[in-house]
């Protein structure tokens, strides 16, 4: 399977990034989202976007980290 890499962009913590394996871009899409959510429960991430690459270094996805819905 395909290594992606995820970053926490636009945060203090900037160097947060791991890599992942997922079966193809839209699994990687699926865990930017879900780790999106997951970090929107602290309001020191919002405004903050999940960015994933692919091996290449391409970018793939961004997606914001928002505040939840009431």
């Amino acid at each position: 399977m395909p290594i992606y890499v995820f970053r926490v962009a636009n945060h203090k913590s900037s160097n947060l990034s791991w890599p992942k394996e997922c079966r193809d871009a839209d699994q990687a899409q699926a865990h930017a989202a879900h780790v999106a959510a997951e970090l929107a429960q602290d309001s020191s991430y919002h405004g903050c976007h999940v960015e994933v690459t692919d091996e290449a270094g391409q970018a793939i996805s961004r997606v914001a980290v928002q505040k939840p819905s009431a």
